[in-house]
């Protein structure tokens, strides 16, 4: 890199620090066991309509990071090494987040007068809570909501809601099945405890492959695996013992180790047949 070039980035950068604003405090340090992965905000980003790769995948990265106010603080480095681009797509791509106000970012000053890393908080996610009044419990009360984004918030929240007749919606929630509600939820935490697992191979990218391919994960339940026993156990194995992260597409990746696991530990696999039972069909999800 030349002269020239190098002193384009920085006052590319300079100019991006100009936009946000900044608030001076101390450092925050997040715990990664204190992280669980966010799925809602997760399936959100999936959704939201953006045509290049690279910004869907930073959008997604934000999202599995974020509290359930929307804010994440990961480093520019972080956010490109999790979605596999450099620091300047980065900087781009929040920019262009913050323009059409899926974003807002917060730079922050430590008390040394050191930066830290910034405030990005999803203002686009319609199932985040607004940050209290007295600012966010972590990050102190310079985070808090502005009037624009609170007004974002009420119209987004609103536009989410499914439009029908009060008769009708009513009707609706009375002919809820409950075992569907509790089976998505389910759902939501046999991918956590397995993607918690993964740690650093749970990539935005593996992430968007293997929720699409659950199903795969109720077979194995369904054929008498247990997600404790057999199935945590070689995923986080498999992630600790080779250093490179794999492109996943399906968990069936990990089918024979899997398989091997429970073959040694005495639990014989059902047959295929029996996911037709009543008791096949239950979904045995550790809490």
């Amino acid at each position: 890199m030349n002269h020239k070039e190098s002193e384009r980035g920085t006052n590319e950068a300079v100019s991006a620090d100009m936009q946000k604003e900044i608030v001076q405090m101390s450092r925050i340090e997040r715990s990664i066991n204190s992280n669980p992965l966010n799925f809602e905000a997760t399936r959100w980003a999936h959704m939201v309509p953006i045509l290049r790769p690279i910004q869907k995948a930073i959008l997604l990265v934000l999202a599995r990071h974020a509290d359930k106010y929307g804010c994440s603080w990961c480093s520019q480095k972080t956010l490109a090494a999790e979605a596999g681009c450099c620091d300047r797509s980065v900087r781009s791509v929040l920019q262009i987040f913050e323009q059409r106000n899926l974003i807002r970012r917060i730079g922050r000053m430590g008390s040394n007068g050191g930066q830290l890393t910034d405030v990005v908080a999803l203002t686009d996610w319609p199932g985040r809570i607004l940050i209290p009044d007295t600012g966010h419990p972590m990050l102190g009360r310079y985070v808090k909501e502005t009037l624009q984004t609170k007004q974002q918030w009420s119209q987004i929240r609103a536009q989410s809601r499914t439009m029908l007749p009060p008769d009708a919606a009513r009707v609706s929630d009375q002919n809820k099945c409950i075992q569907t509600n509790t089976t998505t939820v389910q759902y939501d935490k046999l991918l956590e405890q397995c993607f918690e697992a993964l740690g650093c191979w749970a990539t935005a990218e593996n992430m968007r492959y293997l929720v699409d391919d659950i199903p795969t994960l109720l077979k194995w339940l369904n054929l008498g695996l247990d997600l404790r026993r057999h199935i945590l156990p070689v995923l986080a194995e498999k992630a600790k013992n080779e250093e490179k992260i794999p492109l996943i597409r399906t968990w069936k990746y990990f089918e024979k180790a899997v398989c091997k696991v429970a073959t040694k530990r005495g639990s014989p696999v059902r047959k295929e047949a029996d996911q037709n039972s009543p008791e096949g069909q239950k979904i045995r999800v550790g809490v």
